[in-house]
């Protein structure tokens, strides 16, 4: 599957999911009343998982870390140097 293809049917099935948490249903009830697969929801839910937890290795394999030279108050800080984190998505725990 194409990239974009892949992110086009990523994106409408966050937004399902999201509907049926929404919806206070269990995801038995919410898919046989839309007609959808348990194993397709299932399979959406863990593909939206993993790839927001790559996108957020990414995001942190970006950052270097650093201890500060000067002592605080509060002990030594680490500091974090690198570009802004992607903008937030919505994550299905």
């Amino acid at each position: 599957m194409s990239d974009l293809k892949h992110e086009v049917i990523a994106e409408r099935w966050a937004a399902l999911i999201k509907e049926r948490m929404d919806s206070g249903m269990t995801i038995k009830e919410w898919c046989r009343e839309r007609n959808v697969k348990e194993s397709q929801y299932y399979y959406w839910l863990k593909t939206l998982r993993r790839d927001e937890a790559d996108a957020a290795e990414q995001d942190l394999q970006g950052l270097r870390l650093s201890w500060s030279s000067r002592p605080s108050a509060k002990g030594r800080r680490l500091r974090l140097a690198g570009p802004q984190p992607s903008s937030a998505k919505a994550v299905f725990l």
